[in-house]
């Protein structure tokens, strides 16, 4: 587990990422250890699903706050792929992509934090998944997204579906889920 609250009290920036297919893909689940410092017992995706040793704080490295948590995920990984322009926080001019969760993560308990879902789905300002109240929602406001908006929400499921691939945005050698630094 990445000693994150001791990173970011010496000063760095934290952009969070993902080594999958070698981790889980479980954002939920790495966003309560960033909070926590601990797995979840009731999470298979979790080390402490398997093994109590890794039920609680896994040492006594400071933690994340939420609000650093919920920086790290969207603004500061945007500006550690060179996308902060586009992409990281809801401003006019960015893709408006965002998600509405079940609980709120700023007041969910830490114990939920890890098995949070996703109500609604938004890519490039279209709706592109919703259940319970929001499963109608796409539609409606999906008919007021201009051709421009629709165009460029292609574009970004195009490239979610691994149809772009950003160089400067990690040497490891996979295609990453990622947009081309647009000019």
């Amino acid at each position: 587990m990445e000693p994150f609250g001791s990173v970011r009290n010496a000063g760095a920036r934290v952009g969070f990422g993902s080594d999958w297919p070698i981790d889980p893909m479980d954002e939920f689940l790495a966003l309560k250890c960033a909070v926590t410092r601990s797995g979840d017992p009731q999470n298979p995706n979790s080390a402490a699903y398997t093994n109590p040793d890794y039920t609680g704080p896994i040492n006594s490295d400071p933690a994340l706050s939420r609000a650093d948590t919920l920086r790290a995920i969207t603004m500061n990984s945007a500006w550690q792929l060179r996308m902060e322009q586009n992409i990281g926080s809801i401003e006019v001019g960015k893709y408006a992509d965002l998600i509405v969760l079940e609980n709120n993560f700023m007041q969910a308990s830490d114990e939920a934090l890890g098995r949070n879902s996703v109500l609604l789905t938004m890519v490039g300002g279209n709706v592109v998944m919703g259940t319970g109240d929001y499963a109608t929602l796409g539609t409606a406001l999906n008919a007021k997204v201009s051709t421009a908006q629709a165009s460029r929400a292609r574009q970004i499921e195009q490239a979610l579906n691994w149809g772009a691939y950003n160089p400067y945005a990690c040497q490891c050698g996979m295609r990453h889920n990622i947009l081309p630094r647009q000019a």
